[in-house]
């Protein structure tokens, strides 16, 4: 078969500080883990009956199995994908609607201001948006970092709603863009790193943390004094994202979620009944694990109520 030699592959790659959010839904990798198992504990009883396709009534309760965990694994992954989808929608005609709302002369440089070009890439139960972090006069980095907060404060409320909590990280820092010749991007690097680091050595329960690369990156839009209008932008939304984050008992940096800034009537908002759905999931996963005297079930109770002081904490801003 003839190919080309991979040096001629035309792919674009770009270098920058990029601000990369790495999300992962939890439960999901311990599923294909049980499948795994009832698969093998079936193989290993009969090795010969699956591959031989004779009808063995054996492998019946094995495949039905591996068929509703696999039908509830995926139906999350994919609705946490297409809530995603939805809420990036939802942001996106909202800004093109209040751009239509002003006078004709204002809405390019309303336009130019407000755009925010955010990627996102799939990694099987897991999601990484990205977007690089330096303004153009098509980007503008604080109002797309304000965003993609504000997304990953949405999709963890009502993930945790629908019984299926994530974990991430996010982070500012030096990565790689590249463009494949389909037009799609990846993301690598330090930020990349970061941004999964966070995600699966400091959030430790469903929440999201914030990286020092991001801290820094605000803090420095935020005191910048260019009067350009970019810039004033940037500088004015950039002192509102310090109102997304909150620093936790264990002095991590988190998002948010249930906190003032997100306490509002807007597309893609939080609403009272999504806080309430997903505090009785967090109630009910506390009381599940509160009985549970293995390791695992200690751990999962302790983050479990970790959690919950968080929402006793936010809840009488929801009531």
């Amino acid at each position: 078969m003839d190919r080309s030699p991979r040096t001629e592959l035309k792919w674009e790659i770009k270098t920058g500080l990029y601000a990369v959010a790495f999300l992962d839904l939890l439960g999901k990798r311990d599923a294909m883990r049980e499948m795994t198992a009832v698969y093998e504990q079936a193989f290993r009883a009969d090795p010969k009956s699956f591959s031989s396709g004779e009808k063995n009534d054996r492998w019946t309760e094995p495949l039905s199995k591996l068929r509703e965990a696999i039908r509830g694994t995926a139906i999350a992954i994919e609705s946490f994908f297409g809530l995603h989808g939805h809420i990036a929608a939802c942001s996106e005609q909202a800004r093109q609607e209040f751009i239509q709302s002003l006078p004709p002369s204002k809405r390019d440089e309303a336009d130019a201001n407000s755009s925010a070009k955010i990627h996102h890439t799939r990694l099987s139960d897991g999601l990484v948006l990205f977007m690089q972090n330096k303004p153009t006069g098509e980007h503008s980095p604080m109002v797309a970092l304000y965003n993609l907060i504000s997304t990953c404060a949405y999709l963890a409320v009502l993930q945790m709603a629908d019984g299926h909590p994530l974990r991430g990280g996010i982070d500012v820092g030096i990565a790689a863009e590249v463009q494949r010749q389909s037009g799609d991007s990846d993301i690598y690097g330090p930020a990349f790193i970061n941004a999964y680091d966070l995600e699966s050595k400091k959030a430790e329960y469903a929440r999201i943390v914030i990286g020092d690369g991001l801290i820094s990156s605000v803090n420095e839009f935020a005191q910048n004094k260019l009067e350009a209008p970019l810039f004033k932008v940037q500088r004015h939304v950039a002192r509102q994202i310090h109102d997304l984050l909150v620093v936790a008992p264990d002095g991590a940096m988190m998002i948010d979620f249930l906190g003032k800034a997100f306490r509002k009537d807007s597309p893609g908002a939080i609403e009272r009944d999504d806080v309430r759905q997903a505090h009785n999931f967090v109630k009910q996963e506390w009381h599940r694990w509160a009985g549970d005297s293995s390791e695992k079930g200690r751990k999962l109770f302790e983050r479990y109520s970790r959690l919950e002081e968080y929402f006793e904490a936010r809840l009488s801003l929801w009531t």
